[in-house]
């Protein structure tokens, strides 16, 4: 029989054998054999599908890499993790290119032997003239790994780079790529491959510092192709119409996905303050959805100075009004909320060096009904009397918050009185809806007044207020405070030294991120990094008070909150604060606020001359709070071991610092369609099709058993083309197409000579087999969906023509 010289899309035209010579039925004459490489057999012809999925991997893990943006400093190290990556991921992916299929964890135990080598070379050296390394080059590269985790240990965010801790990112970045691909490429689970990324999030959750957003996207939006990637070869298996089917499928999800990861790149400035750039924004007020921790708020009273402070609740925890009920002669304050000053909870005196711990209250009284609070037996001027209306909103507390001066306090519920700590302690926590009134004497302390007493230990004490931790670090912390003070002509002139040296923007940083701890005194650590919020500036003066004589104790509470109408207040878990206060007898525990103003606005004005005072941005500072018992998630301002907003805030400002950036949204665009063009030239490559009968035989049956079109397991290849007509005629009302059943008739005969008679076989041509198996399934398709139409020349499952299959020998195949 002759050969068909019929052009098919995309093949070319020009002689082709045989569907006998195709399919391995017998030998032909006047035909030649298949080109060598024919349906793009062979390792290397079918090694651009998990190419495309190691350099996924390559590109996931070096996005993940961006996480450790805010741990370095800049320099050398991110250009270096990625030039090794890429040099990496080539080498796995031209050792799978050779290996093909066979190996397919080789790859990657070649790539880890050839990082170790590198590593060993570049950092160890090679000895002796074979150029090979030696056991002492390799205790050279060690060598140089534990000097990057000294410094490592040592160093303080962001941290210097050093040739240690560069060969430490480099080499991990590499060891994430190879985990990363042996999961998806090789295991062919790219699910799983997200989990490696996750581990370069591991040092900024541990220091709770957080990660740049541009890692999340850069990250995840290769690990989202990764799925779609192997979506894909799933589909490469898939033969003809299924194929199709299973492409219009994982289409939208592909989409999907990468719309999910630009939006959410987009959303990253946006949330960070990119929003308030746009017209008339700021007036507009939309629901916290989801955003923030629910549940209760409670202060913890277990302060860490070496914990960084996390992410902070914006929950309303209550709200309060002012009014004025006495200013004397003179004019009221023009701020309340300031006169007033913060809401104590409660207050801490015993540390340990590094940590404040709480001791049980004793000797509860019964709340005085007249004024309380202040040192007894003593009147201070009071410049006004302020009343203050509280309604308690998410705060779940034992303490109730009052204000630090004198006040007389009309509360519903029965609460006692700590006279020793100056504190109300109640029964049972704070709810929702809970009503209490303070009627504040808004004390008239003046610096001068302040500077003629003479420090002693409060009366009736039940704590140390000069109680010193036993650190290798105590007698530096004390030199350091005799220097600051050293002109200081009395104790108040002391405390008043210490609390202008804390505030001043050229000694001290404001900074939620803690640096790393270098001895075992956490003050002396936070002294030497000159950064902290405001537990380490509270911590750190109410010691060094101590070590001048002075008593001192740390407050715990709540700044003023925001205004939100005529003289009243709302306080969230963001206004969550520590201040250290100072015993003067006659006055009782007086205030200090070291912590800089532009975090807490101004200092006390007793406690600075006028000029010095510094304005601020509203007061908003934090201390950790945990979230009640059964209340669900945290809804705490306290620090947490992952990121948060506030501890990706620029230094010493709260806020990020910089402005938004709008290039993260481009690049996501810009990477999105790349991904598109790169995914339509991934969809239109040629699909590797089975390379013998019997395998095409077990893709034809896999596909016709999805359209319910099957045969028993018993039957022959011979017998099943009769199954499958009569089946087809039974659910379409008429029969399988001419085409279609020689297609299917050749495939079986096809299947027999190769299972049977091997010896009289020729090499099958597997874009032929494609073929035949094509005009089956389009066939099929034709009668059973459109029942009526016609067969020949439809399309098939793959968009090819369905031509009549090519010189059916006679008697090949029976009927």
């Amino acid at each position: 029989m002759s050969t068909s010289t019929a052009a098919r899309p995309g093949g070319g035209g020009g002689p082709r054998p045989s569907a006998a010579a195709a399919t391995g039925t017998g030998p032909t004459r006047g035909t030649a054999p298949p080109r060598a490489g024919a349906g793009r057999s062979g390792p290397v012809a079918g090694a651009a599908w998990p190419a495309l999925g190691t350099a996924l991997s390559v590109a996931a893990a070096g996005g993940a890499v961006l996480a450790l943006g805010n741990l370095l400093e800049p320099g050398g190290w991110r250009g270096g993790a990625w030039v090794a990556l890429v040099l990496l991921g080539a080498l796995v992916a031209g050792v799978r290119a050779v290996l093909g299929a066979r190996s397919p964890w080789v790859p990657d135990l070649v790539g880890l032997g050839a990082l170790v080598l590198a590593v060993v070379v570049a950092r160890g050296g090679v000895d002796g003239g074979a150029g090979l390394p030696t056991p002492a080059a390799v205790g050279r590269a060690v060598d140089v790994a534990l000097e990057g985790v000294r410094a490592i240990q040592v160093g303080v965010v962001p941290l210097r780079g050093t040739t240690g801790s560069d060969l430490l990112v480099v080499g991990g970045a590499c060891l994430v790529l190879l985990l990363v691909d042996a999961l998806a490429v090789a295991a062919r689970t790219p699910a799983l491959a997200g989990v490696p990324l996750l581990l370069l999030w591991v040092p900024t959750v541990t220091l709770g510092v957080a990660a740049p957003g541009s890692a999340l996207w850069a990250a995840g939006l290769p690990w989202l192709l990764l799925l779609a990637w192997d979506r894909g070869r799933e589909d490469r298996r898939v033969p003809g119409g299924a194929r199709a089917a299973a492409r219009r499928r994982a289409g939208p999800a592909t989409v999907s996905a990468l719309v999910v990861v630009a939006l959410a790149a987009i959303a990253t400035p946006l949330a960070a303050g990119g929003l308030a750039t746009l017209p008339a924004w700021s007036r507009l007020e939309l629901p916290d959805l989801g955003l923030e921790p629910v549940g209760p708020l409670t202060l913890s009273d277990e302060l860490d100075l070496r914990e960084s402070l996390g992410s902070r609740s914006a929950q309303e925890v209550m709200r309060y009004s002012l009014s004025v009920l006495d200013a004397g002669d003179d004019p009221p304050p023009t701020d309340l909320a300031a006169a007033v000053g913060p809401l104590r909870a409660f207050t801490l005196a015993e540390f340990d060096g590094r940590s404040w711990r709480r001791t049980e209250a004793s000797g509860l009284e019964d709340v005085p009904d007249s004024v309380f609070g202040g040192d007894r037996g003593t009147t201070v001027p009071t410049d006004a009397v302020v009343r203050v209306a509280v309604e308690v909103r998410q705060l779940d507390e034992t303490r109730l918050p009052i204000a630090t001066t004198q006040r007389a306090l009309q509360a519903p519920e029965q609460w006692r009185y700590d006279v020793a700590r100056d504190e109300v302690i109640g029964g049972r926590p704070t709810r929702d809806g809970l009503r209490y009134e303070m009627t504040v004497r808004v004390p008239e302390l003046r610096a001068e007044d302040l500077a003629q007493v003479a420090v002693a230990p409060p009366p009736g004490a039940t704590e140390d207020y000069l109680q010193l931790p036993a650190t290798a670090r105590l007698e530096d912390v004390r030199a350091l405070a005799a220097e600051i003070t050293r002109d200081a002509a009395s104790p108040f002139e002391q405390a008043a030294a210490l609390q202008t040296w804390f505030r001043s923007a050229a000694n001290f940083t404001y900074d939620t991120r803690v640096s790393t701890a270098t001895s075992d005194d956490a003050v002396w650590d936070f002294l030497q990094s000159q950064r902290g919020y405001c537990v380490q500036f509270a911590t750190a003066m109410a010691v060094m008070s101590r070590t001048l004589g002075i008593p001192a104790r740390v407050g715990v509470g709540f700044l003023p909150g925001a205004e939100v109408g005529t003289s009243t207040r709302s306080v969230t878990g963001q206004q969550a604060h520590a201040w250290p206060e100072l015993y003067f007898p006659g006055y009782g525990w007086v205030r200090f606020e070291p912590t800089p103003a532009v975090q807490t606005g101004t200092a006390p004005v007793w406690t600075t001359p006028p000029a010095a005072g510094a304005d601020g941005p509203p007061p908003e500072d934090e201390v950790p709070a945990t979230a009640a018992p059964g209340a669900g998630a945290s809804a705490s301002a306290a620090p947490t071991t992952g990121p948060s907003a506030s501890a990706s805030a620029g230094p010493g400002t709260g806020r990020a610092a910089g402005g938004t950036s709008w290039v993260p949204p481009l690049v996501v665009l810009l990477t999105l369609l790349v991904g598109a063009g790169a995914a339509a030239l991934v969809r239109r490559a040629r699909v590797p099709v089975p390379r013998d009968p019997d395998e095409s035989w077990e893709r034809l049956r896999s596909d016709l058993a999805r359209r319910s079109i099957a045969w028993p397991g018993s039957a022959t290849p011979r017998a099943a083309p009769a199954e499958v007509e009569r089946t087809v005629l039974g659910r379409a009302g008429r029969p399988l197409p001419e085409a279609a059943g020689a297609a299917l008739r050749t495939l079986a005969a096809g299947v027999e000579r190769h299972r049977y008679s091997p010896g009289l076989a020729t090499a099958a041509d597997p874009d032929e087999l494609a073929r035949l198996r094509d005009v089956v399934l389009a066939g099929v398709d034709e009668a059973v969906r459109r029942r009526g139409g016609t067969t020949d020349g439809g399309t098939t499952g793959d968009g090819t023509t369905g031509a009549t299959p090519t010189s059916v020998p006679a008697g090949s195949a029976s009927s």
